[in-house]
């Protein structure tokens, strides 16, 4: 149950739409009145005639405020200012014309309508007045979206070495399923998260106008994910100079104490509270550089931060690095081992100093708009962020994280009549992401593999030493895009078609286990060099995948107004993916987990979208026809097919026979050498692979909604909303889940989690 205020049409177009119907006095409809529309901050104006029925529409208008003009012989004309359009609203403004000399001007100053009558998806904006009053810590334009019905904040989630900015959950769908849109081009990182920086946060603000979050029951111009359409609309230059100057500062000088950094020191009780910095700063400047046609808005946003983090390793007792100490003498691999452990400073074996994990961010946005006509409308956008950021993978021992996202795009409007008009988009973005950890020592008695660095050691009873297991990751993701879309009004029929093409070009090199991993149960077994479990790259592995594929998607949309004051809206889409594939051909499958010694080379598992047909239904009651009454609801059968790449890559990479894991363990004993050796039979006992036969995810979503609008300008909203998912997927790997072992005696990590509802 959901109770909220405003609300209003969506449509997929970082834009709005004004409709209504012309009547006069008495109630009759006025055919062939004419009508224009004047965007008061850039001058952008568009002429159009109600039809037969009295009703009008002007679809695909930037966001911003407007003066409507209604002109028809023998009545007099009429001036609606103050109506103020938020991105994807329908602003349903209808007028009644008196009699009268046609040089007779009533002005009439209203706000947009504050009840959907034209819709039955659920939603809501998070507008100007929102953006600039509310307190954003480390101005995250993201964390806006959990005031959102049916928005849900995930934490703790394991995703490992992944970007994933604000973790959400719309409606119960996976945390990967949500639609990221900015000017209607996709905003989404390698992940398939939100847009996020080394430093986790989303930065921009200042370059977003305003956005709306759609929840469920989407119009079929939606598509790539089930959980949530995010359409946001970039700030854009305006007839007046307007800028913002700005720098918060967050520090430490007030904080309180965490529990834990209270300490009983060697010396006695210590206590000590982690240094925090953090400067958030930036600039924005727009204007006309031609008035009335050629405009500007650029901004830029810097974060600096310097996090204190108070750590607490275990580590080994002094009289441990000494034969005779713990046991009678120390296996000669172990000793120049030991000097990586640091002596305590705490009671029992425990280790800790102050940490510093700089952090450092840098945004910038660029966008022009140009107006040719009343016809013609062009814009151009360029975002760029750059970041680095420290953070711990175990303690003592620091990752490295370096990411720089690009994201453009470029957009024509062309109205070729009052009744028909096109939009087409194209858009390129790339993401890359470098991730690594601190460098160990050097020399062969610290390498574990051939050419490789220190590794990464587990004991039982001590902290970890060394690096992530997965380092060095490299990831570059390179989406181009193409849509168009069609608006076409005839008689009671709103129609819309469109396509959707999105070209994935997806590289990574992710280095599993390529250093080597030693896991010992005890001090004991470690310092004797008697592991339990070895792991490692198997030798020869390629780790490195460059896939392609293409997703396209169709759509057309009838919003069909049965009676004035009824609308239906009917839709259906068609999308899916292209097969993914390796340009190299360094792609298999284990088709046959059971029974396959090795994989198959081909396909990473059979396509299931080709038959993604998507059926989409909602109508809308203006119950007393006057707009301040609605009864409104949709249902609509929704898939996921946006971010597969980014949730199989990590399984992908390590699929035989092209690369594996090798694993061995006790029993039997094992003799420690070095450079790690796996002896015939023990190697590619670790594999991870997709479930080849995999099922296409899917939900159903449905909603029944009563608005109202209310005194003082507000609106209120009574909604029941519910979906349900069908064979939702994630990526799980060994830091994930228990693994399958097989008869065999290999332990397999399968790419499809059998706990579909637990979002990683």
């Amino acid at each position: 149950m959901a109770l909220f205020i405003g609300s209003s049409a969506f449509a997929q177009l970082p834009t709005a739409t004004i409709s209504g119907v012309v009547r006069d006095s008495s109630g009759a409809v006025i055919p062939a009145a004419n009508l224009s529309v004047r965007n008061i901050e850039t001058g952008l104006s568009r002429a159009s005639q109600s039809g037969s029925d009295g009703s009008y529409r002007f679809p695909a208008l930037p966001v911003g405020g407007y003066e409507i003009r209604v002109e028809q012989a023998g009545f007099q004309t009429e001036v609606r200012s103050g109506v103020t359009l938020s991105v994807s609203q329908e602003a349903v403004v209808n007028f009644t014309l008196t009699v009268g000399a046609i040089e007779q001007t009533v002005a009439v100053t209203a706000e947009a309508p504050l009840v959907n009558t034209t819709s039955g998806s659920l939603g809501s904006l998070v507008d100007e007045q929102k953006i600039a009053e509310l307190p954003l810590n480390g101005r995250n334009y993201i964390d806006l979206t959990l005031m959102q019905t049916g928005v849900q904040e995930h934490r703790g989630a394991n995703i490992g070495a992944e970007i994933t900015g604000k973790l959400i959950s719309v409606g119960g769908a996976p945390l990967r399923s949500n639609n990221y849109l900015l000017d209607g081009a996709p905003l989404v990182g390698f992940s398939g998260f939100a847009s996020a920086s080394a430093t986790g946060s989303t930065l921009g603000i200042e370059g977003i106008r305003e956005w709306r979050v759609i929840t469920n029951s989407f119009s079929a111009e939606y598509g790539m994910t089930m959980g949530s359409q995010m359409t946001m609309v970039s700030k854009g230059g305006t007839n007046t100079f307007h800028g913002a100057l700005f720098e918060y500062l967050r520090n430490s000088a007030l904080d309180a104490r965490n529990f834990f950094d209270y300490k009983t020191s060697l010396t006695g009780p210590e206590y000590r509270l982690p240094a925090f910095i953090r400067n958030n700063f930036g600039a924005a400047f727009g204007g006309p550089i031609r008035k009335d046609r050629t405009f500007f808005f650029g901004d830029y946003e810097g974060l600096r931060q310097r996090l204190g983090a108070t750590t607490i390793a275990t580590t080994m007792p002094p009289a441990a690095k000494v034969d005779g100490g713990v046991v009678p003498q120390i296996s000669p691999l172990i000793k120049p081992l030991l000097t990586l452990f640091p002596a305590p400073n705490l009671p029992n074996n425990q280790y800790t100093e102050p940490f510093i994990l700089p952090g450092t961010d840098n945004h910038g946005q660029m966008r022009i708009d140009q107006t040719f006509s009343s016809n013609d409308t062009l814009f151009g956008r360029y975002t760029i962020n750059d970041s680095q950021q420290t953070s711990f993978g175990s303690p003592l021992w620091p990752n490295f994280l370096d990411v720089r996202s690009q994201y453009g795009t470029v957009s024509e409007s062309h109205v070729f009549s009052p009744t028909l008009l096109n939009t087409f988009r194209f858009s390129f973005s790339r993401n890359r992401i470098l991730f690594d950890s601190r460098e160990g020592p050097a020399g062969p008695e610290f390498s574990f593999l051939p050419g490789q660095g220190f590794g990464l050691l587990v004991v039982g009873g001590l902290s970890n030493m060394g690096g992530d297991r997965s380092t060095p990751i490299v990831d570059k993701l390179n989406p181009f895009t193409w849509s168009d879309d069609i608006f076409y009004t005839r008689g009671r029929h709103v129609l819309k078609f469109g396509t959707l093409i999105n070209r994935y070009q997806l590289y990574t090199s992710s280095q599993s286990y390529n250093r080597g991993v030693l896991t010992f149960p005890d001090l004991p077994t470690f310092l004797l060099a008697q592991p339990n479990i070895i792991q490692a790259s198997t030798p020869g592995s390629i780790l490195e995948r460059d896939f392609r594929f293409t997703t396209l998607g169709w759509y057309m949309q009838d919003d069909l107004r049965v009676r004035s004051n009824f609308t239906l809206n009917l839709g259906l889409r068609y999308e899916f993916h292209t097969q993914f594939r390796e340009v190299n051909g360094i792609e298999a499958a284990l088709r046959d987990v059971q029974h396959d010694a090795t994989g198959t080379v081909g396909p990473l598992f059979k396509n299931p979208s080709l038959r993604n047909l998507s059926p989409r239904f909602g109508f809308a009651w203006d119950v007393n026809g006057d707009g301040k009454t609605a009864l409104r609801g949709g249902f609509g059968l929704v898939y996921d097919i946006g971010n597969l790449g980014a949730t199989m890559y990590t399984v992908a990479s390590a699929t035989p026979p092209f690369s594996n894991q090798s694993q061995r363990q006790t029993p039997p004993p094992i003799t420690l050498s070095f450079p790690l050796t796996f002896p015939p039979g023990t190697e590619g006992k670790s594999p991870r692979a997709l479930d080849y036969s995999l099922q296409q995810p899917h939900m159903l979503q449905y909603n029944l909604t009563v608005e109202r609008q209310l005194p003082f300008d507000m609106a209120l909203t009574l909604a029941y909303g519910g979906s349900r998912g069908l064979n939702l997927m994630q990526t799980v790997d060994a830091n994930h889940t228990i693994p399958q072992v097989l008869p065999d005696g290999r332990q397999f990590w399968t790419g499809t989690d059998p706990r579909a509802n637990l979002n990683w």
